[in-house]
């Protein structure tokens, strides 16, 4: 005597659905990892009184034209997300940043942005906010985390 059992099994495929979710989860925690980044880079400029810094310094707050144009940027690409720190619309911000050959001379580098990238990254505090990102929207998944 043989028995037989037959089972037809509907699910619903939702891969395409998670990759969109945890895309847009992505691109959230750049945007508030890049505001934070922004404020940081903000606070490294000190007052100069109309006195200019002294290389390797950060630049000092004359106008605020500079700190002003700081922005951030989340590009995608071949299934990444990059996210992008820089200035926005400021020819001059280049020249601060790594230091350029000018009219005038040799204008020394007096980055701004890169100081404060590399220390999120040193300290390793831009892991963490990733992390709480993660843990938001994976909160089972804590122990699996890669």
């Amino acid at each position: 005597m043989s028995i037989r059992v037959s089972a037809t099994v509907k699910y619903t495929d939702n891969t395409n659905r998670f990759v969109k979710f945890m895309d847009q989860g992505l691109s959230q925690a750049f945007d508030i990892i890049g505001f934070d980044m922004e404020k940081d880079i903000r606070k490294s400029f000190k007052d100069g009184k109309g006195v200019p810094s002294t290389a390797p310094a950060p630049p000092h707050f004359q106008i605020g034209k500079l700190s002003g144009h700081i922005a951030h940027q989340i590009v995608s690409d071949k299934g990444s997300k990059i996210l992008r720190m820089g200035v926005r619309k400021l020819k001059y911000s280049i020249i601060h940043e790594i230091g350029m050959q000018t009219k005038r001379g040799l204008y020394p580098a007096r980055p701004y942005i890169r100081p404060v990238v590399e220390k999120w990254i040193s300290t390793g505090k831009l892991m963490k906010e990733l992390e709480k990102f993660y843990d938001a929207l994976m909160p089972s998944g804590k122990a699996d985390r890669p």
